[in-house]
């Protein structure tokens, strides 16, 4: 059994696209941002933070990302 479902999937998988092809080098606050993905990835696994909110936060660390 998952915690995970079809939209977080898709929105962990869009953050992860965000990510790669963001052009620019690795700061903090890329880096930061990276953290604030595997926590996200962390709490969906852990059972803390449920998929529809993970996909919500996902949704805004891309939007963040494409800034």
């Amino acid at each position: 059994m998952t915690n995970w479902n079809k939209k977080a999937l898709k929105a962990r998988l869009r953050a992860d696209i965000a990510f790669d092809t963001a052009i620019r080098p690795v700061t903090a606050d890329v880096a930061t941002r990276r953290l604030e993905y595997f926590n996200i990835v962390t709490g969906v696994d852990a059972g803390t933070i449920t998929p529809e909110a993970g996909a919500l936060l996902f949704d805004e660390l891309t939007d963040t990302l494409a800034a």
